[in-house]
């Protein structure tokens, strides 16, 4: 349980330290370009790209930033035995068995509503404030715990006044997020090449950001997967992209000449002429702001630099009694299993009060 809120959280904590761990001892404080250049490869260019292509993947920002503890977690979690793998059917698969596994337990999903605040008494959590987004019906929901699912700048906007001012400030000192410019394609079999990977990388401009189509992370459908009908496929191409951009331009033109410029640069690998292509749509962090809330449509929560990774990152505890926090905000970051572990381990706190 990182960072420990609590006695038995750091009893948990330290039950799970070995003697090996003592080793990592001296790196907790390092990010990964003070040790390349404690090895003397601060100026090799070629490791240093490939560490921040990967890192920024993971932990949202360059290898001269990210704690190395975490980079190196995130590193060996990408590899052999590891290593990334897809749900068969896609990720709507994992969404189901959710909403089957809450019905079962007796827990209740609404669709189309929206909490407006989390509402407290004397620095504890008594409740949410629900919108019916279909009728307008707006009601207090009580409860003894509140689960907030949130990046951290979300879960002050949702205290209003009520955010401890500490917590406030620090999260108004953050670092502004991450966005991304997503491309959906669904095409035909034909534009995949031969033995294609399910996963490329593609960085264009080795002078260029590592974003703004400057560099296209690819995920590739496989025949059989679940993921498209037969004699189809679909890729997904990502790139981070500056959030505030997006939200003071000419919005329609910018996603079109992002969308046109990805497919351009996606067609010196892909065979994808214009018979080739089925179905293309594209999501910017407007459409995330706009699909999951998600303050400004940041995706891929906080930057693992060494002041918000592990120890020293924001608590599934809030400061507020009965309001926890999970997701890519929390330890240990952003991902699947990430949020999960984070989720699992809010589970394991409110049952050992």
């Amino acid at each position: 349980v990182l960072p420990p809120r609590s006695p038995w959280a750091l009893w948990q904590l330290a039950q799970a330290l070995r003697p090996d761990t003592l080793v990592t001892v001296p790196y907790t404080f390092a990010t990964v370009g003070q040790v390349l250049r404690q090895l003397g490869l601060g100026d090799d260019r070629r490791l240093k790209t490939f560490l921040d292509l990967q890192l920024k993947l993971y932990s949202q920002v360059s290898a001269d930033e990210t704690a190395v503890l975490y980079a190196a977690t995130a590193l060996s979690m990408s590899q052999a035995p590891q290593g990334l793998w897809h749900l068969h059917g896609s990720m709507q698969v994992l969404s189901d068995r959710l909403e089957k596994a809450l019905v079962r337990d007796g827990g209740l999903l609404q669709l189309n509503h929206r909490v407006q605040q989390v509402q407290t008494d004397q620095g504890r959590v008594i409740g949410v404030r629900v919108d019916d987004q279909k009728t307008g019906r707006t009601w207090v929901e009580p409860a003894d715990h509140v689960v907030a699912n949130v990046t951290v700048q979300n879960l002050v906007q949702l205290l209003g006044d009520s955010a401890p001012s500490g917590y406030r400030r620090r999260v108004e000192s953050l670092p502004a997020g991450s966005g991304a410019f997503v491309l959906y394609l669904g095409v035909d079999a034909a534009a995949i090449p031969a033995d294609c990977p399910p996963h490329l990388q593609f960085f264009y401009n080795y002078g260029g950001p590592i974003a703004e189509n400057n560099t296209l992370f690819v995920s590739v459908s496989r025949p059989g997967d679940g993921r498209a009908a037969e004699g189809r496929a679909t890729i997904i191409a990502s790139s981070f992209t500056d959030v505030a951009a997006w939200w003071r331009s000419d919005y329609e033109a910018m996603k079109q000449a992002y969308t046109d410029g990805a497919i351009q640069r996606l067609s010196s690998f892909f065979d994808l002429r214009d018979d080739h292509i089925i179905h293309a749509e594209a999501a910017t962090p407007r459409t995330f702001a706009r699909f999951t809330a998600r303050d400004q449509g940041t995706v891929g929560g906080l930057g693992m630099r060494v002041s918000t990774f592990g120890p020293f990152g924001f608590a599934n505890r809030t400061p507020v009694e009965g309001l926890w926090l999970v997701g890519d905000c929390t330890h240990p970051g952003e991902g699947t299993a990430g949020v999960s572990y984070s989720a699992q381990t809010v589970v394991r706190q409110i049952e050992a009060l």
